[in-house]
């Protein structure tokens, strides 16, 4: 809906139907449809979800893992992560951030209202966030929350 109001292009893939890993670590995921996708000027849209698992059924995929992913076949210039729940740099009462550094994050607070999700909850998503900003040579990371208005984000980071 953020992206409708934004007047942005926006297409959801969901790993549910793309992607098969093994031991929880993703293995293979179709990368085509999002290739196409952006050639077509659309914005791909992913998120962690429920996948086959060749070894136990079916595990659960981060966003981050589903980005490290598709990081590979497509070297982003850009990496916005978006979630429900904001970082702090100065503490719960300090305004949210909205880019994340490696030197700035080493004294964060975390909204995790009710403890982590089953992926790690926000601290694990900062760290898999940073890891993959290294991994890309990237110097910083645009935050977002449900309160973020993606249409007046800047269009670096």
């Amino acid at each position: 809906q953020a992206f409708e109001r934004a007047s942005l292009p926006a297409i959801s893939f969901a790993p549910s139907v793309s992607a098969v890993s093994q031991h929880g670590v993703l293995g293979q995921m179709n990368v085509e449809p999002i290739g196409l996708a952006l050639r077509a000027g659309l914005m791909p849209v992913v998120y962690g979800d429920v996948c086959f698992d060749v070894a136990q059924g079916a595990a659960i995929l981060s966003t981050e893992n589903v980005l490290a992913y598709l990081a590979e076949s497509f070297a982003p210039t850009r990496l916005l992560l978006a979630g429900l729940h904001d970082v702090y740099a100065q503490g719960l009462e300090g305004p949210p951030l909205s880019l994340l550094t490696a030197e700035g994050a080493t004294a964060l607070t975390f909204e995790d209202p009710s403890g982590a999700d089953v992926t790690g909850g926000m601290s694990a998503k900062v760290a898999a966030a940073l890891d993959l900003s290294r991994r890309l040579d990237r110097k910083s990371t645009r935050l977002n929350s449900s309160h973020t208005d993606i249409s007046r984000m800047p269009s670096s980071a």
